[in-house]
């Protein structure tokens, strides 16, 4: 007997192979989420749960940014959004 593999199941149940497209109102992944952002890159979201990452890159620079996620993605701290 196999172990059950919920993010197996999901990924299954959504039809990932379809990154491009939106999901559907109801699935509960990052394209749904109160803590996606849209970004100024097409087909790209940001994950705005916590603070964004602070990055030192050479010469004496500072970058600051949050996650960039795919919208069918899912992280197991998805919440339904506020205005939906």
């Amino acid at each position: 007997m196999t172990e059950p593999n919920p993010l197996k199941d999901w990924m299954d149940k959504m039809e990932v192979d379809k990154l491009g497209e939106m999901p559907a109102p109801t699935a509960p992944c990052c394209g749904n989420c109160r803590f996606a952002s849209k970004t100024q890159t097409v087909n790209q979201l940001g994950c705005i749960r916590y603070p964004p990452g602070v990055f030192l890159l050479p010469p004496n620079q500072i970058l600051s940014q949050f996650p960039i996620v795919q919208s069918r993605q899912l992280c197991g701290e998805w919440q339904k959004k506020l205005d939906s």
